[in-house]
């Protein structure tokens, strides 16, 4: 009989449980829809812009790369530039042919 109790509070004990979900940031989903957005086209500028009033040019670059924790990196032929967080970007826009620039709003 002690048995059968001791078992029936294990699996009571663990059918209890409950499985903790983590959703994905802000800037995880935005980096997400970014990626997608862009796929493999080939972009040769980024021009990142502050919405300000004036759209003021606060960073640029040539190439980018965009983390799993929703961050953009900004590059040029000699170095890393600014880093952004994907999180606060209010808009972005992909045009142009046959090069693509990537303009983003924060």
């Amino acid at each position: 009989m002690k048995k059968y109790i001791i078992l029936f509070l294990l699996s009571f004990a663990l059918l209890s449980c409950t499985k903790e979900e983590i959703s994905p940031t802000q800037a995880q989903l935005t980096a997400a829809h970014l990626k997608k957005d862009i796929g493999t086209k080939s972009i040769s500028s980024i021009t990142v812009y502050a919405l300000d009033g004036k759209n003021s040019i606060i960073g640029g670059g040539t190439s980018f790369k965009i983390t799993d924790d929703g961050f953009i990196v900004l590059s040029s032929a000699d170095s890393d530039g600014p880093t952004f967080n994907l999180g606060q970007l209010v808009d972005y826009q992909i045009f142009g042919s046959p090069t693509l620039t990537l303009n983003l709003y924060f």
